[in-house]
């Protein structure tokens, strides 16, 4: 009878180790499940920062374009300066009319040079941005790793469990050997 008893003691303690291994599986699964969030909110910042990486190019050509734009300003107004000199070449009564369109070809030719510094400048602020999305794509990566780390502790948090899952049963069939040895001994 004391055998049977014993028997069913090491029975219970198996079950408790049971379910103290199923409590680790679960705590272990929800680690995992907290890695892959974290995974997932890395990938959606990688995408971010991508998309942010494509506006950023996106505004770097269009400074490109006002470059060109200043340029094409900058040559109309070198076009008129020689128009305005050819002009005065054709005759003291037209000095005064050369000299307002070589006055007008200096300010389109300053507007163009404003064009231009406005497209470098806008070509600058996209390298700003492309970099600032490089750095949202790293720290997107990091988070990325995390997760993985996070999801390599819940698995081991898995193996551990499922190891004293396997502890407690090895227990609970020490337990039903004993009980079957008492039950023989009656």
């Amino acid at each position: 009878m004391f055998l049977v008893l014993e028997g069913l003691l090491l029975v219970a303690e198996g079950l408790v180790l049971v379910l103290e291994g199923l409590i680790l599986v679960l705590e272990g699964l929800v680690l995992v499940l907290e890695g892959l969030i974290l995974v997932l909110e890395g990938l959606i910042l990688v995408l971010e920062s991508l998309i942010l990486v494509l506006e950023s190019f996106v505004l770097v050509l269009e400074g490109l374009v006002l470059v060109l734009e200043g340029l094409v300003l900058v040559l109309e107004g070198l076009i008129l300066v020689l128009e305005g000199l050819v002009h005065v070449l054709e005759g003291l009564i037209l000095v005064l009319e050369s000299f307002v369109l070589v006055l007008e070809g200096l300010v389109l030719v300053l507007e163009g040079l404003v064009l231009v510094l406005e497209g470098l400048i806008l070509v600058l602020e996209g390298l700003v941005l492309v970099l600032e999305g490089l750095v949202l794509v790293l720290e997107g990566l990091v988070l990325v790793l995390e997760g993985l780390v996070l999801v390599l502790e819940g698995l081991v948090l898995v193996l551990e469990g499922l190891v004293l899952v396997l502890e407690g049963l090895v227990h609970v069939l020490e337990g039903l050997v004993l009980v079957l040895e008492g039950l023989f001994l009656f």
